[in-house]
């Protein structure tokens, strides 16, 4: 059976506005829908909220096979200098939560399946 990685991925149950967000803990982290990952750093407003997003260019798969890890929004990002901009995000920007791991000189980021 061939499943639709949107729909696999997508949980439309908890609208973003709903779900659990803040800038420290472990609810930091979130997928946008441009397809970056952000680190939550402060909530201006009910709709807004303060990142540090990385740059697209900084992502790396972290396996090749059976596929790239970029199929399923799996990306390392080796940590240095320049490789963030602090941008104000509307709620509606985001995507999921994720998760940030350490690896070696960098850190593995990959989206939540879950939406709560």
């Amino acid at each position: 059976m061939l499943v639709d990685k949107q729909s696999l991925l997508t949980n439309t149950d908890v609208p973003v506005t709903q779900q659990k967000l803040g800038a420290n803990g472990r609810d930091f982290v979130v997928f946008l829908k441009s397809g970056r990952f952000a680190e939550i750093i402060d909530k201006k407003t009910c709709d807004h909220v303060v990142c540090d997003v990385y740059k697209k260019s900084c992502m790396k798969p972290l396996f090749l096979e059976p596929c790239s890890s970029h199929l399923l929004d799996i990306v390392y990002i080796k940590y240095r200098a320049g490789i963030v901009s602090t941008a104000e995000i509307l709620l509606t920007d985001i995507d999921r939560k994720a998760i940030k791991l350490p690896l070696g000189k960098g850190f593995v980021f990959m989206p939540l399946l879950h939406k709560e």
